[in-house]
């Protein structure tokens, strides 16, 4: 027998949404307003409309949580502000971030609003969930790509709730990594406005369209682990995906937590899950997959269905003839009358099931069109209509709140009714109405109260137990008990919401105030000479070394700062030598870690062995970032810092830190404050240079603006080694590199980044090298006319941000 119970948290994209989940027996649900959520484009909810959900929620005893995991500018914070005023007032149960800066401003602001980081965030070490925990977060969302082992390793050593993905539309990217939508159109998934270009066909497939994920059949693991909240992914699907998925993952749950866990009861409900949204068949995601065989084609395989990125029903058989207007196969499921079926030809036959049709019968129905329709053709099941009318009927009848009731009819009295609810009878409302008269003739009876008082209608709430304390020979009128009833009904209601609201204990808001004190609007520089300049330069493997060594002896560049990824260390691709070498002697090192690590490596012993050969270290994930802090930590005593101590004095944090506004900013700087480091931030591709979208920086805090390079699109585990490119058909051709420390691959826009035109705005400038070869690189810093003018370069979101 299992003791933890996970709750089910559904998506809830709009009212009927979080209606069906209510009724499917959801224990939490995630929404947005119409504002900072990830999903722009769900039908989510107006302020008004927000208080209803919370209200109708907790009715319920389910949980609201509100996504604003989104990056925000810096006048964006005034409306976030005004948002969570009234939800914080009625108590809203959590926020779920990504930013940084909206975590740091909930927690100031609204102190005992419980924060959840979202998998945007991006967390896949106990490191990264501690340094959450320690920060204000009470919960964090595990990155879809963690295996089993994974989990239960933050759940051992982190003591936080943790929350995964169990079920729907997966990213092929990891989650809050991807520019991809943003840099190809405009539409930035940091701001909720993903267009899914991973959804359109790159070298003629869907090379990066996702199964969707199903874990049915790992609820046991699931559980054992701890998991607290399992999480359906859905914000942008109906009513009917959201009742289906919440009822299945609900009775199965359940099932195991009461001992009577059926292998083949999940495989039954992962069918008719099918039947309701999948996206050529389902995947378990990366819960079991061994991450040290990242790039292999059977792994891949499992988790993308490279032949159709859509919705595409059932499969239920192929057409073995077509004949008078007639298409003949050989059913492979149980087919009901009225199920809508598509015939897959190149413009889609729908047909319509005229009879139940059995597993294994071969069948003929009528079909328009046949001269389209060949044999071999695959046909599909787009709508079980038995399984629709057992869903709407679940909708439909939603599940009652239980209260019990008690009505006082004592002669020359007022009436009395008094409600409460079963589960909680200290909760209670007594109300009174007109006073009992007594009868002339039809006295009220017991059983006539009963009738008139018990009998909701489509009311919230069902009467569990009733009680009559009545006199003989009274009576009352029906209209007054009715009246009375949906007093009593709507203050128990009342009662409850206000219970669970919070007085109102949030700090005040100016415009005119600054995360930090001591925040300037200089362009984030500590150097305040006028013609400053510092040149940083990345390489990613030995060639470019080469290259960069040439140029600066042929002083075609002056570099301050060279970066090396660890990998170029780890696989043995350089030597200490190397990098020593005499030609970069006036050149400070900079060691780059990987965008992601899940446990590979620790920062702490990497540092330890390579620290001595570098001056600085280039942080690209949480979980570094994490384990950085850690590093130092242990170097300094309290209220002693001696930089005696410290083997690297220079960190620089990537632009996938994201540090979007002042507020990312100011929390960012504040965390290295006492460790006398030199700290760099640098500058996010989303955010306009001309202005930096107004963030502040605080005159201690470097900004360094990339200026040439190809930007990394996408981070993600899911693709095979057999690719190098990417091509979209339509002229742009992505690039991918492969890293065997950490087993990802990154994907870089068709196009370098370069703003040489615009060098003359930025004091810190860095070049970033990824796939060029040795005289691609001396190319770069020619900055000639005819190399420009015979190049295709972008200048990102430079001018216009997003």
């Amino acid at each position: 027998m299992q003791t933890n119970k996970p709750e089910i948290l559904a998506p809830s994209g709009n009212m009927d949404a979080l209606k069906a989940a209510i009724a499917a027996g959801a224990d939490a649900c995630y929404l947005a307003g119409n504002s900072f959520g990830a999903r722009a484009f769900a039908g989510n909810f107006t302020g008004e409309e927000l208080l209803d959900a919370i209200y109708l929620a907790h009715l319920h005893d389910v949980k609201v949580y509100l996504t604003i995991n989104t990056l925000i500018k810096d006048s964006e914070f005034r409306s976030l502000y005004e948002m969570l005023i009234p939800l914080y007032e009625a108590g809203l149960d959590s926020v779920l971030v990504q930013d940084l800066g909206i975590m740091d401003f909930v927690k100031t602001h609204f102190p005992s609003l419980p924060i959840h980081t979202s998998t945007q965030m991006n967390i896949l070490t106990p490191e990264g969930a501690l340094f959450a925990k320690e920060k204000g977060a009470s919960r964090i969302v595990a990155a879809r790509e963690m295996t089993l082992d994974e989990l239960r390793r933050i759940k051992e050593e982190a003591d936080i709730e943790l929350e995964a993905f169990v079920h729907g539309a997966m990213c092929v990217c990891y989650s809050g990594r991807c520019l991809m939508s943003s840099m190809a159109g405009g539409r930035s998934g940091n701001r909720g406005c993903c267009a899914q270009p991973c959804r359109k066909k790159y070298n003629g497939s869907y090379k990066l369209s996702m199964r969707d994920m199903c874990t049915l059949k790992f609820i046991p693991q699931l559980v054992d682990i701890g998991i607290d909240s399992l999480k359906i992914e859905g914000r942008m699907k109906n009513e009917y995906y959201v009742a289906s998925a919440v009822s299945a993952y609900k009775e199965l749950v359940d099932d195991y937590v009461n001992g009577c866990f059926s292998a083949d009861k999940a495989d039954r409900y992962e069918k008719r899950l099918l039947d309701v949204f999948n996206r050529g068949g389902f995947t378990s995601g990366y819960l079991m997959i061994d991450n040290t065989k990242a790039h292999d084609k059977k792994r891949s395989t499992s988790l993308i269905d490279t032949s159709e990125p859509g919705r595409r029903g059932v499969y239920v058989g192929k057409v073995s003839a077509v004949n008078g207007g007639k298409v003949t196969f050989k059913a492979v499921v149980d087919i009901n009358k009225g199920d809508e079926l598509l015939i897959d030809t190149k413009e889609a036959v729908a047909i319509t099931s005229g009879r139940n049709i059995r597993k294994d019968e071969l069948v003929s129905l009528p079909a328009p069109d046949t001269r389209r329709i060949r044999n071999n053709t695959c046909i599909y099941r787009t709508r079980n209509k038995a399984l629709t009318e057992e869903l709407t009927e679940l909708i439909n009848n939603p599940r009652k709140v239980s209260v019990d009731m008690t009505c006082r009819l004592k002669k020359g009295d007022k009436i009395q009714l008094t409600v409460s609810y079963s589960d909680n009878p200290s909760c209670f409302i007594t109300v009174e109405g007109d006073t009992v008269q007594e009868a002339v003739s039809n006295p009220v009876t017991e059983e006539v109260l009963r009738s008139k008082l018990t009998k909701l209608g489509d009311s919230y709430f069902f009467i569990k137990r009733f009680e009559a304390k009545l006199d003989s020979d009274i009576f009352v009128p029906a209209s007054a008990l009715k009246k009375l009833r949906r007093e009593a009904l709507e203050k128990l209601a009342d009662k409850k919401y206000k219970s669970l609201g919070r007085k109102s204990d949030y700090s005040k808001f100016r415009d005119d105030s600054t995360p930090n004190d001591n925040i300037s609007v200089a362009d984030g520089t500590d150097i305040n000479e006028e013609n400053f300049r510092e040149i940083h330069v990345s390489v990613a493997d030995k060639e470019q070394l080469e290259a960069l060594k040439t140029a600066v002896i042929r002083k075609a560049l002056t570099a301050d700062y060279m970066y090396l990824d660890m990998e170029m260390l780890c696989k043995g691709m350089i030597s200490k030598d190397d990098i020593s070498d005499s030609s970069l002697s006036g050149v400070k090192k900079v060691l780059a870690f990987p965008y992601v690590n899940r446990g590979d490596y620790s920062v702490n012993d990497i540092i330890r062995k390579y620290g001595n050969t570098f001056d600085g270290v280039y942080i690209r994930c949480i979980d570094d970032l994490a384990g950085l802090l850690s590093y130092y930590k242990s170097y300094f005593k309290e209220d002693v810092i001696s930089s005696d101590n410290i083997k690297v004095n220079t960190v620089i944090l990537a632009h996938s830190i994201y540090a979007y506004n002042s507020y990312a900013v100011s929390f960012l700087s504040g965390l290295f404050k006492d460790y006398g480091v030199r700290l760099y931030l640098e500058a996010s591709y989303e955010i306009s240079g001309r202005t930096n979208d107004a963030i502040l920086y605080p005159e201690h805090v470097n900004l360094i603006r990339p200026v040439y390079g190809r930007i990394p699109l996408m981070v993600t585990d899911a693709l095979d080694r057999e690719l190098d490119t990417l091509d979209d058909g339509r002229g742009s051709v992505y690039h991918l590199r492969y890293s065997d420390v950490s087993h990802y691959t990154v994907l870089y826009d068709s196009k370098p980044l370069s703003l040489m035109d615009y060098e003359s705005e930025n004091q810190i400038l860095k070049y970033d090298f990824t796939i060029e070869d040795y005289d691609e690189v001396l190319d770069v810093f020619k900055t000639s006319p005819e190399y420009i003018k015979n190049n295709r370069f972008t200048i990102g979101h430079y001018v216009k941000g997003i």
